[in-house]
């Protein structure tokens, strides 16, 4: 069984699944990886990896076996001193843009024009579509709890996820 759960003003998003007798935490960095990995692997499949600039924004409190699993699957990510402040910059800086902290507080960027402009001419491949539709759910303001739980099940489903194999990705 899986559960989310959402601080009191829905700005950070926990994931639990039962492990037997206690609960098994996915943390923010478990969940902004998985999203970015879902990005890379979009750009990947449709050639435009080097041409989408893209980032995962980590902060000093990132889990060092999430930083180690962003490295070995070519998730481009930038370490910057802990909080929003120091993260949304670096986060607006690229066409894809990403920031999270464990806790759960985290968002995705997107500058439309360059994505769409990038697009042009694979509009019509699934991949597209599919990135596209992934991205439309998020939400610019950060920590937008609900838009982050609607994009990480949508990841699940198309990946064809279960809850287990979210939670021992690394």
């Amino acid at each position: 069984m899986k559960a989310a759960c959402f601080d009191g003003d829905a700005d950070r998003l926990i994931y639990y699944k039962n492990a037997g007798t206690k609960p098994v935490v996915i943390d923010g960095d478990k969940q902004f990886t998985l999203l970015m990995l879902y990005v890379t692997n979009s750009l990947r499949q449709l050639e435009l990896l080097d041409t989408v600039s893209h980032c995962l924004v980590n902060t000093a409190y990132a889990n060092s076996q999430a930083l180690k699993y962003i490295e070995d699957k070519g998730i481009f990510s930038v370490m910057v001193p802990t909080g929003v402040k120091n993260a949304h910059p670096v986060v607006q800086k690229y066409v894809i843009g990403a920031n999270d902290e464990p806790n759960g507080h985290g968002t995705i960027c997107v500058k439309w024009d360059q994505l769409d402009a990038a697009l042009t001419g694979k509009e019509d491949k699934i991949e597209a579509k599919k990135l596209r539709a992934f991205l439309k759910m998020t939400n610019v303001y950060v920590g937008d709890a609900i838009a982050n739980l609607l994009m990480i099940e949508a990841v699940l489903r198309d990946q064809d996820w279960s809850i287990d194999m979210f939670s021992e990705m690394y």
